[in-house]
């Protein structure tokens, strides 16, 4: 279901520059804790947490990135964040060789239309790419 999930989800299509940013340090670098991934994105400070929020947010939700353990950053532990691409490189590539169609229909099968995972991915997918966009290449993160 994973991988399915993720053909399903993954596009950079509509993410912020912020999220493009952080994407792009974690695959560079991971796993990062919260202190050093803000560092590497400059977005430390008060006024940059709403930003850096927003952009991880878009990240979790189209699994770009993936929870993996913990860093000793300061006086507690911080969750290491790494790039799904780089932590899961297996589960990357084959989900990379499923088509969006083939990830849809799988997943129509799967779960029912009331399900709330589904319609939580759907409602996901629909704000990153236009409806009519859906046959279109899910640009560099199929790479």
């Amino acid at each position: 279901m994973f991988i399915h999930l993720f053909a399903y989800l993954r596009t950079d299509q509509g993410m912020s520059r912020e999220s493009h940013i952080l994407l792009e340090a974690l695959e560079m670098d991971s796993p990062l804790s919260t202190k050093q991934l803000k560092e590497a994105a400059a977005l430390q400070g008060r006024y940059m947490e709403s930003t850096y929020n927003r952009a991880m947010k878009t990240l979790w939700q189209r699994m770009l990135i993936v929870g993996y353990g913990e860093i000793e950053d300061s006086s507690f532990p911080s969750l290491a964040v790494g790039a799904t691409k780089n932590i899961f490189e297996d589960l990357w590539n084959q989900s990379s060789e499923i088509t969006f169609k083939e990830a849809e229909s799988f997943i129509q099968k799967k779960l029912p239309a009331d399900n709330k995972f589904r319609k939580f991915a759907e409602k996901i997918r629909a704000a990153s790419v236009d409806s009519e966009d859906k046959d279109a290449p899910r640009s560099t993160l199929t790479e």
